[in-house]
């Protein structure tokens, strides 16, 4: 019974000590600045989302640039990166872009195709993986078999994700709190200038697409390997839409549980989710981090921040567990156009015991051990 107890306490004051509530600081390191280099011919730039390359080897992020004059308008371009050095290798800046509010979405597809938005003009741009051809998909056409107006934005692609052979996007302007599904399988299959893509509508119930709350979607989604994607929205919330696409009443994170403001970006890693907030106008201390939460339940797990960053603009997750940060350029202070990469991997929330639970384990482990001093005493005095 007396070592039964002993190694009771043990194991319980083992459990309790690793059941530590995750250390909210970040200790990030930069990996890419490359504001000189892209800061001249089209004018002032910013990096927005930023993804990660199948084999986790390269890292791709999308910038826009604010034209100086109408002989030089606003485009963007996808720039890749070692994601190891951060040494940029390759690029693509395609001058049909030119437009002002874009590449807030960016995701690549099992062949290394890479998938940026153009949501002035209710296009979604296909880059070949060397990042050297790129194809202009008009939405109009692909979901009313109508090229429409460039200028009613009637679908304005947000955020961007692919699963298997279907792209998802989110949609901002006419078609407010709406996921829709396409397919890309000509794309997946090799890639073609000839190639498009058609609404999958054997997904979201027969039209396509999965209505959430009618509000402004921010940024580029995630999606698990299940198929479920989570999206971050004006509100300051996250919403969970199921594989089948199905429409979804309440969202998963309604409330922060953290100071970060605008969730623009979201990354799905080992069961959490890990939301990229920006604040820059410097309203919030501490308001640009990484909120972190269960994907199951939408529970807040941790407010993961660094000194370094004040305008979190994407976020992405290795497969090892590394966690890569955007930060781009709106008058916020310290480093503009950068990415971050942590210099350790991110915590397990599944190996760890909630700090309530972790008090109990405290508590139970000191009371068999004091069960077991007075049982000695007694012993002795007999």
């Amino acid at each position: 019974m007396k070592r039964l107890a002993v190694i009771l306490a043990a194991a319980a004051l083992i459990l309790a000590a690793g059941a530590v509530a995750w250390a909210g600081p970040l200790n990030l390191n930069l990996l890419v600045d490359d504001t000189a280099a892209k800061a001249g011919t089209y004018g002032a730039g910013s990096m927005r989302p930023i993804v990660l390359s199948n084999d986790g080897t390269k890292l791709y992020a999308g910038y826009l640039w604010w034209g100086y004059d109408d002989a030089n308008p606003d485009t963007m371009g996808v720039y890749e990166y070692d994601a190891g050095s951060g040494v940029r290798t390759r690029q693509n800046t395609d001058r049909y872009y030119d437009h002002q509010f874009a590449n807030k979405g960016l995701a690549i597809d099992s062949a290394g195709n890479i998938y940026s938005n153009d949501p002035d003009r209710d296009r979604i741009i296909v880059i070949k993986p060397d990042l050297t051809t790129s194809v202009p998909i008009d939405l109009d056409v692909v979901i009313d078999g109508d090229p429409g107006n460039d200028g009613a934005k009637e679908y304005d692609p947000e955020g961007l994700v692919v699963h298997g052979n279907r792209l998802f996007f989110s949609t901002d302007a006419a078609n407010l709190g709406r996921v829709y599904a396409l397919g890309i399988s000509q794309f997946t299959g090799g890639f073609d200038t000839t190639d498009t893509m058609t609404l999958d509508t054997t997904w979201g119930g027969g039209d396509g697409y999965a209505q959430m709350e009618t509000k402004n979607n921010y940024g580029k989604m995630a999606i698990d390997s299940s198929g479920n994607i989570y999206v971050p929205n004006e509100d300051n919330q996250v919403w969970k839409i199921d594989s089948a696409g199905n429409d979804v009443g309440l969202p998963l994170v309604s409330a922060p549980g953290c100071d970060g403001l605008s969730p623009v970006d979201v990354a799905f890693f080992d069961g959490s989710i890990y939301v990229a907030y920006n604040a820059d106008d410097g309203s919030v201390p501490d308001g640009s981090g990484i909120g972190v939460y269960e994907a199951a339940t939408g529970n807040f797990i941790d407010y993961l921040t660094d000194p370094k960053l004040n305008a979190a603009e994407g976020v992405a997750v290795s497969s090892d567990g590394l966690l890569y940060v955007s930060q781009g350029y709106f008058g916020q202070q310290g480093y503009t156009d950068v990415v971050f990469k942590s210099s350790a991997l991110v915590p397990e929330p599944e190996t760890a015991i909630p700090e309530p639970a972790a008090a109990v384990v405290w508590l139970l482990g000191a009371g068999v051990v004091l069960c077991c001093a007075a049982m000695r005493g007694r012993r002795r005095k007999l």
